[in-house]
């Protein structure tokens, strides 16, 4: 198969048209060793309330992503009170800002539609408890923030930091099966089980 090289033309259309190449940012906090110590530190400082933390076998997978996220996000999904927001919402920020100097500011979704417009200049979108926002009604059309917030994502190469409580066949129905893909694509999917942490 002959190689092609469209580097001149790529640069070309990109100085003279609006043309981008779609690009997701990459990022690795070490190796798994490093990144499980990491994880744990900050999620004990961020919740001082934990007595006696437990390594969930759910927190292997998000110690994978952070190995090397491989341009995707990350969807915590599934039961509730296995420390999904705090992991979210406290732990990922602190992490991101600690190692890599990046703020990321978490948003609950119930507040997602006021913070659409801002989500344009951001690299990084940080969402709690996808599913529990309401439908918008602008001037009689109504839509989806989440469904608006993940076209953006997919169009702009942003990274997406999400919890939720639902699970896929819940989205589907919710959001449609457009965005179960999109989240497929662009996001690590870990599914947390099992009895909440909060008894």
């Amino acid at each position: 198969m002959e190689k092609i090289d469209f580097k001149n033309s790529i640069n070309e259309m990109m100085d003279n048209f609006d043309f981008k190449v779609r690009r997701f940012p990459v990022f690795s906090f070490g190796d798994r060793s490093k990144c499980k110590s990491m994880l744990m530190a900050a999620i004990c400082k961020v919740d001082e309330t934990i007595v006696n933390f437990k390594w969930l076998p759910e927190y292997d997978q998000i110690v994978d992503w952070m190995t090397d996220t491989k341009g995707k996000g990350l969807l915590l999904a599934g039961d509730v009170g296995r420390g999904k927001t705090n992991i979210i919402h406290h732990a990922l920020p602190l992490l991101f800002y600690h190692y890599k100097r990046k703020v990321i500011k978490c948003t609950h979704a119930n507040d997602l539609h006021k913070h659409l417009d801002e989500y344009q200049n951001k690299s990084m979108i940080s969402i709690d408890e996808m599913g529990t926002e309401t439908i918008v009604n602008l001037y009689g059309s109504k839509y989806e923030p989440v469904n608006v917030l993940f076209d953006m994502a997919e169009s702009k190469s942003k990274t997406l930091l999400i919890s939720t409580n639902m699970n896929s066949d819940e989205i589907q129905e919710r959001y449609g099966i457009r965005t179960l893909d999109r989240i497929a694509r662009l996001c690590c999917i870990v599914k947390f089980e099992g009895e909440s942490l909060r008894k």
